[in-house]
């Protein structure tokens, strides 16, 4: 990707959501969590539906994915978006964009008008 991508021209799984909350609660708490979350709600977040959750079963079945890499995988592929990620079980597969963990970039929060702080997404799309 490069960096003329807009965080609405980003696709982002809800799976991915319920992954980064989880993880930087437990890490940076409550607060930074909800952050990245906000970051992430400034791309297009897609649902899962019947047909991405049986295509997870299959590429699962197909590629011995966990049960959340699969369903991020299967939405990647319904869309027909490349999938940028750091992780190395996704890595072999076809439309996998390989990053290393530090290539990604961390959400970060910009000061407001109100003097508040707005989550924003980096120019390129955050894990997966």
């Amino acid at each position: 990707m490069t960096d003329s991508v807009v965080p609405d021209q980003i696709l982002t799984s809800v799976v991915t959501v319920y992954e980064v909350y989880k993880k930087a609660k437990s890490i940076r708490g409550e607060h930074a969590a909800l952050e990245d979350v906000a970051a992430l709600g400034h791309t297009r977040v897609l649902p899962v539906d019947q047909e991405i959750a049986l295509a997870a079963a299959d590429y699962s079945l197909a590629n011995g994915l966990h049960f959340a890499d699969a369903l991020i995988y299967a939405t990647a592929r319904r869309h027909n978006a490349d999938l940028s990620t750091s992780d190395p079980a996704l890595r072999p597969l076809p439309g996998v964009r390989f990053v290393g963990r530090g290539g990604l970039p961390r959400p970060r929060a910009e000061p407001t008008a109100d003097g508040g702080r707005t989550p924003s997404c980096g120019s390129r799309p955050a894990a997966r």
